[in-house]
């Protein structure tokens, strides 16, 4: 099962539940069984900090979380994630790039993870930012798949 509570908007809910269903679906290339996934309830709970969002971004950061509990790999945490995920695995397109990589390169992240249709909205990322961090613009989940697991 997969639980979602504390205070999440209904979008945000759909980011996990989907990130949840996308492996789910495409388990055989995680080299996963839906016996070892099924056999875990997962249960996500937001904390209400009074932080406002219009929209969502998390499906990148559900999808690797979840990934990394199934598959029972570390990942490291100075890796940043912002992008929404398809069934499919697309990766769509999210706003506010220049003010989340800022966020990111802020609080000691070396590594960000962005849609590819997002790389026109780096013009307006600072130059010593971009050459402090690694940024990889993708189009497919696997892409990230395949570079941390």
């Amino acid at each position: 099962n997969l639980i979602l509570t504390g205070n999440i908007l209904d979008s945000i809910k759909e980011s996990a539940t989907i990130a949840y269903n996308y492996i789910l679906g495409n388990a055989n290339q995680f080299k996963l069984t839906l016996t070892k996934i099924k056999k875990l309830d997962i249960h996500i709970n937001a904390l209400n900090y009074n932080i406002k969002k219009e929209g969502t971004s998390g499906g990148l950061a559900f999808t690797t979380s979840l990934l990394s509990l199934f598959l029972e790999r570390e990942i490291p945490s100075n890796i940043a994630f912002t992008g929404e995920i398809t069934l499919h695995g697309d990766v769509c397109k999210v706003g506010s790039i220049k003010e989340k990589i800022i966020g990111a390169y802020n609080n000691g992240f070396k590594k960000i993870y962005i849609p590819l249709e997002n790389t026109p909205d780096l013009i307006k990322v600072p130059d010593y930012i971009k050459e402090s961090v690694e940024i990889r613009c993708i189009s497919d989940y696997m892409e990230i798949f395949k570079d941390l697991f």
